[in-house]
């Protein structure tokens, strides 16, 4: 879920160093294996939903706000493992793009952020994480698409008047149903990552072993 060091003695400050992670990012993944559908691989997307709740729970517990959580900022490593990294904030100029704005410092990355939060991530907190979160359920089980079509002007006006991302093909209605509720307009409204595990929890049931199934009756 989330792995890493702290590294004090960088003179410009605090550093995350993470594990090698072969298998990239969870975007990629999800790209390459498109034409890969199966039993199996919908198991490893549930998984992959939910391993990320946990880690982004971990990240509340201890008072840590993402800010710009997406399937680009995941990593996977051998063992296909998530791995939460891509803190904010991040300068413009680092990367070009649709959702770059060139005359800020900040590089906002619309198509996931919170309504609130579209204009500056001052106010990112956990529930602004919580909205991003249904956006990278919905990449998980699109495989990959890009969020929302056409361009991203009009989409603070489009969200406000109740446009929401459709369910993706490789989605059932009870992770759909997680998503609606991360994508409440206003902020209180939304669960925490608390509840959100919770929820989650029940859709999991455990064999013997260490081995974890999806229980989707």
């Amino acid at each position: 879920m989330l792995s890493f060091i702290k590294c004090f003695l960088n003179p410009v400050g605090p550093m995350i160093i993470y594990e090698f992670c072969e298998n990239g990012t969870l975007r990629e993944y999800l790209e390459e294996n498109k034409c890969n559908m199966t039993v199996e691989m919908k198991k490893t997307l549930f998984g992959f939903g939910f391993d990320i709740a946990k880690g982004m729970d971990f990240l509340a517990n201890n008072a840590v706000t993402h800010g710009r959580l997406a399937a680009c900022n995941i990593f996977l490593n051998q063992l296909n493992a998530i791995k939460i990294a891509g803190f904010w904030p991040e300068t413009a100029g680092e990367e070009n793009g649709e959702d770059a704005e060139s005359e800020k410092k900040e590089r906002i990355l619309i198509r996931w952020m919170a309504p609130e939060c579209m204009t500056s991530t001052k106010m990112a907190n956990g529930r602004s994480d919580v909205w991003s979160y249904a956006v990278v359920l919905w990449e998980i089980f699109s495989l990959g698409e890009t969020p929302y079509t056409g361009k991203t002007r009009d989409l603070p006006q489009r969200l406000k008047r109740g446009e929401r991302l459709g369910k993706p093909e490789h989605c059932d209605d009870k992770w759909y149903s997680v998503m609606q509720d991360c994508w409440e307009y206003e902020p209180r409204k939304r669960p925490c990552f608390a509840e959100i595990r919770d929820q989650l929890d029940k859709l999991f049931v455990n064999s013997p072993g260490d081995t974890v199934y999806y229980n989707n009756r």
